[in-house]
């Protein structure tokens, strides 16, 4: 028996970090755990891993249940995310600091599992940030997917891992992908002010196109517009965008190229050994090349994605050997997580 206190930016209709809810549960399934789990969130979680253990949510920002949650749990785990950054707003960064600082206070193991740091461009948030990792006698364990926030961590906590981000583990036991379809998905988050560039390269060869609204909240309006481009462009026949989340895993991980603006959808289809083109943001760029250091097929505006995806061409990209990689690290990475949880479970 036991209970534990996890936190993650959970139940906001984003692929991703349903795909890190699941996959930490199912390291806890994994390890034996029978206890309670207690998840702060004010939405519905989506639960697609089984488990054999009690989950509960609480109300996100109930801060008198969290804390009591917090005294009464054999440890705290955040995870999965840069949950330490200010580019969504200095009070999320404060929010995840506060638990971070109430486990602390209450001499409560605190897991890092799955983490990235920033980006924080906030002065008085990187100052806690190292105050936090810095805290005498704290229990720490960070877990960490991005080189540069492992060593960053490293400098003040002994106990600190190199890893490979953890949320295809929650579907990495369906195997191989079943078939290679002509699709190309397209995941965009970005407002961009030209389509036209994307609309050329994929005319060449890539005209069976679904858009995949990854984060539905924020991602819709952005795919839904360039949808209504390419309908008002050309005669192909594109689909609405879908922010079903098994239709979503499907899409990826059976396309026959993905183009992708947010890191989830560029990891899963990676995985399942899916080429892929990523945009070339700070945070996509480490988590991609910790998995794989030679990885290089980014793009930072759309004009750049037939050049990126020439390069890979040129070099004669094995994806299948990137999904080799992967699976090897985060088979490795389970195992130190596991390993580490079970002496306090």
């Amino acid at each position: 028996m036991g209970k534990i206190f996890l936190v993650g930016y959970y139940g906001y209709n984003n692929f991703g970090d349903e795909l890190l809810l699941n996959s930490m549960l199912k390291i806890l399934n994994d390890v034996k755990f029978q206890g309670e789990v207690i998840i702060p969130s004010d939405n519905l979680l989506k639960i697609e891993t089984p488990i054999s253990y009690k989950v509960t949510d609480i109300k996100k920002f109930d801060l008198y249940n969290i804390v009591l949650s917090i005294k009464s749990s054999d440890l705290v785990i955040f995870g999965g995310g840069n949950l330490f950054q200010t580019e969504t707003s200095l009070k999320s960064f404060l929010y995840y600091y506060y638990i971070a600082k109430k486990a602390i206070k209450y001499k409560k193991p605190l897991f890092l599992i799955s983490q990235g740091f920033g980006p924080i461009k906030n002065k008085f948030a990187n100052k806690l940030l190292k105050s936090l990792l810095k805290t005498e006698n704290a229990q720490i364990y960070g877990f960490y997917r991005d080189e540069a926030s492992f060593r960053y961590a490293r400098r003040y906590c002994k106990s600190s891992f190199n890893i490979v981000d953890i949320a295809p583990y929650a579907i990495s036991d369906i195997g191989l992908r079943a078939q290679t379809t002509d699709i190309t998905s397209i995941c965009i988050k970005k407002d961009y002010d030209d389509f036209m560039p994307l609309y050329e390269f994929l005319e060449i060869d890539n005209r069976n196109i679904n858009t995949l609204a990854i984060n539905s909240n924020q991602d819709s309006e952005i795919s839904f517009k360039f949808v209504d481009y390419l309908r008002s462009i050309s005669d192909w026949s594109v689909p609405f965008p879908t922010g079903d989340n098994k239709k979503i895993q499907s899409t990826l991980i059976n396309s026959k190229l993905v183009i992708s603006d947010r890191l989830h959808s560029a990891v899963v289809p990676m995985y399942f050994g899916v080429p892929t083109v990523v945009s070339a943001s700070a945070k996509n760029r480490r988590v991609v090349k910790n998995i794989c250091p030679d990885y290089d097929y980014f793009y930072k505006k759309l004009s750049d994605i037939p050049g990126a995806y020439a390069y890979m061409k040129a070099r004669n990209y094995d994806p299948q050997k990137t999904a080799a990689v992967y699976r090897e690290k985060l088979s490795e990475a389970v195992q130190t997580i596991e390993q580490n949880l079970r002496t306090f479970l």
